[in-house]
């Protein structure tokens, strides 16, 4: 219940962050917004059908499964950010203005000047755009990881008296999984 109310109060900021990414031309970034809604709902959806919302390890499970999911989310925020701070260098145009500078053969030194500026203008767009790939693999394996957790969630024997080392493990691996997206996170903001 509280996940559901959450889950509206986030709506208007990710349908503006969807918005961002279109405008900004990301548009990996807008399928994986969409995606890993989806993929959490389908995660909370399994977890509603094996464990009562009482249970200790279904709090467990739609926790660590939710911060994977805000993480992602963050991660959409940076490549948002990244991508809009470099929107305004036309690659194109950059690269036609360093060949023509490189082919008039002239190496006075305006000519070298504006082709170092130049140049220190393309690296911080291929940072910035290496930034943002960097950023959408990490939501990939995100969501793989939650694809995989509700898989073995939907595949775990569940029921009184019956122990289940697959629900364990997937535990486990979700956890993990949560860990390494907060440290992806961390070390994206940087």
């Amino acid at each position: 219940m509280l996940q559901q109310k959450a889950q509206q109060e986030r709506l208007p900021r990710l349908e503006q962050l969807g918005e961002g990414l279109k405008e900004v031309g990301c548009d990996q970034g807008v399928a994986q917004l969409d995606l890993l809604k989806r993929k959490f709902e389908a995660m909370s959806g399994v977890l509603m059908q094996r464990l009562d919302a009482g249970e200790l390890t279904y709090s467990r499970y739609l926790d660590t499964a939710e911060q994977v999911y805000l993480s992602a989310i963050d991660n959409l925020q940076e490549a948002e950010i990244s991508l809009r701070s470099v929107s305004t260098i036309d690659s194109k145009e950059l690269e036609g203005r360093l060949s023509e500078l490189r082919g008039n053969g002239s190496a006075h030194g305006s000519s070298q000047q504006e082709i170092q500026t130049l140049e220190e203008r393309r690296s911080l767009h291929t940072r910035q755009v290496d930034k943002v790939a960097h950023l959408l693999v990490q939501n990939e394996t995100a969501m793989t990881a939650l694809d995989q957790a509700s898989s073995a969630l939907a595949d775990a024997r569940m029921g009184k008296g019956h122990a289940s080392i697959e629900l364990d493990q997937a535990l486990k691996d979700l956890d993990q999984l949560a860990r390494r997206a907060e440290s992806y996170a961390a070390i994206s903001r940087r």
